[in-house]
């Protein structure tokens, strides 16, 4: 009876502690978007928001709305031109301004995303140890990588390899970085299919 009961209630913590931690992340979440958007109330006219009852239900929906408008107005060549000068002077002095935008153009996956690609360092007896393509120029001998360690999968050691050493993978920065913070589980399956890709440019 013991035996059951105690069975049973570390059964009962392996459902309960996850969804527990699932809730503070939301909680969490929802609070970090209302600071997030509050600058961007702030900017508005005042009293634009006097109305809302629940911002909560709002931010998000404003945080969309002012991305999608500064998204549309970055597709404009003149205007995109313009704004990468001043982002080149002035923010982008900041190396944590830095960072910060090219993590989250690697998370996003747009297609300018020139780092934190997936990526193996292959070593003579066979073996590969994961990493991130941080910086590849055309041309270049050698490759900047980041080697993670885990499960801080964005923690590591800074390395410059030879390319050759270098195998490219076809997989998600998410799916690829996952694996990374859960020790490595399922970086098996998602090799599968990599059997073989190259770099068309190396060859």
């Amino acid at each position: 009876m013991i035996n059951a009961l105690k069975k049973a209630f570390f059964k009962g913590l392996v459902i309960l502690i996850p969804l527990v931690l699932l809730w503070i992340t939301i909680r969490e979440l929802v609070e970090l978007l209302v600071a997030f958007a509050e600058p961007i109330a702030d900017a508005l006219p005042a009293g634009s928001f006097e109305w809302v009852r629940n911002p909560e239900l709002v931010a998000p929906l404003l945080i969309v709305f002012i991305a999608l408008l500064l998204g549309a107005l970055a597709a404009i060549p003149f205007i995109h031109r313009a704004g990468s000068w001043l982002e080149q002077n002035t923010l982008g002095q900041l190396p944590l301004y830095r960072m910060i935008k090219t993590f989250i153009t690697a998370f996003l996956e747009l297609e300018d995303a020139a780092s934190f690609r997936p990526a193996l360092i292959v070593d003579d007896e066979g073996g590969a140890e994961p990493c991130y393509i941080i910086e590849d120029r055309d041309n270049n001998e050698r490759v900047v990588v980041l080697v993670p360690w885990s499960p801080a999968s964005f923690a590591g050691s800074v390395k410059v390899v030879s390319n050759r050493r270098i195998r490219r993978l076809d997989i998600t920065f998410d799916e690829f970085s996952l694996s990374l913070a859960n020790f490595g589980l399922g970086m098996t399956e998602l090799l599968e299919d990599q059997e073989g890709t190259t770099d068309a440019r190396r060859q």
